[in-house]
């Protein structure tokens, strides 16, 4: 199980902003390893999130609680292949701290009801979050994704996502909806923005590289809070979901 510690900050910019702001990082980022499959403009991430039936991390997030969770079975392309990604995202004063782990794909629809001493210890603590919660497939979250690791950190990330979408889950543990359950997050009007924005995050450790303070002034930068999770289950759902429960 892999556990990354960083720092996230978001940024909604212009489409035409992408090629300049690839173009100044060319020197110290090398494109994401996932591009080598990819087609051109990046490659789709696929994610299916999990809340209780009161929507309490979704309620955390809305709330910028300090201390906060959300879990998710994530894959990339159209399809998941032979494997999916199990991942709890915590974000604990201001730092994110993902816990991740592959799964057979195969092995998706059971792994909640399966026997704690069937897992693996990856396995077993994410069943055991999401069991322990009372926790459902909620929404998928789907997207284009461009992205850039840096060649001279340690650990370093520049990504652009375009194409948001969502579709409601319903409870199913289903992975792949058709396109057409699919509904765009990313439309100007919802994002109060003149077209459809590109969602910039740029991902690193305790101390921020020096070419991204760069980044930041150089475009004029502003920081903003935009969850995909969030406004993925807000474009599915009617002002009071109907899974929700009344506190």
């Amino acid at each position: 199980m892999a556990v990354i510690r960083r720092y996230e900050r978001k940024y909604l910019i212009d489409a035409s902003l992408v090629d300049d702001i690839s173009a100044s990082i060319s020197a110290f980022c090398d494109l994401d390893p996932y591009h080598l499959n990819a087609q051109e403009g990046g490659y789709t991430i696929q994610s299916l999130y999990l809340d209780t039936p009161a929507l309490d991390f979704y309620e955390d997030k809305k709330a910028r609680r300090l201390s906060r969770a959300k879990p998710r079975v994530r894959f990339y392309g159209e399809q998941p292949g032979d494997r999916v990604w199990l991942e709890i995202k915590r974000k604990v004063n201001g730092v994110v701290i993902k816990t991740r782990s592959k799964l057979p794909t195969a092995d998706w629809p059971g792994l909640l009801d399966a026997p704690a001493d069937s897992l693996s210890p990856a396995e077993a603590a994410f069943a055991a979050f999401v069991v322990g919660r009372g926790a459902i497939p909620v929404v998928h979250v789907r997207y284009q994704r461009l992205a850039f690791v840096s060649a001279i950190d340690d650990y370093a990330r520049v990504t652009f996502d375009t194409a948001l979408c969502s579709a409601p889950a319903q409870g199913s543990p289903e992975l792949v909806l058709p396109s057409s359950a699919f509904t765009p997050f990313d439309d100007p009007p919802g994002c109060t923005f003149p077209t459809s924005p590109v969602i910039l995050e740029l991902k690193c450790e305790a101390n921020t590289p020096l070419w991204m303070i760069d980044l930041v002034r150089r475009f004029g930068l502003m920081e903003t809070a935009f969850s995909k999770y969030c406004v993925g289950l807000d474009a599915t759902q009617p002002p009071a979901p109907l899974f929700r429960l009344t506190r």
